[in-house]
């Protein structure tokens, strides 16, 4: 028989070893540790992933404050001479 696909919900990862009802459908220790390795590393690349478009959103609002003032400060500030 087949086993069961672990559950790779995003951020919160689930290896329900529960759902295995013979000795031969069990996973090894080796297959087990395979698998959490790979769920703890798509999390944290979920993780990464999420930092890094929050990051985008924070250094864009920045470049536009910055573009604003170089606007405000080149053409409406009157020179003073």
């Amino acid at each position: 028989m087949a086993s069961p696909t672990p559950n790779f919900s995003p951020v919160t990862q689930v290896l329900d070893a529960s759902v295995v009802n013979t000795p031969e459908e069990r996973v090894s220790e080796e297959q087990f540790n395979t698998l959490h390795a790979s769920s703890v590393t798509y999390r944290d690349l979920l993780i990464f992933e999420e930092r890094l478009k929050l990051n985008m959103v924070r250094l864009k609002k920045r470049q536009q404050k910055y573009e604003a003032y170089c606007a405000f400060a080149t053409f409406y500030q009157p020179s003073q001479l």
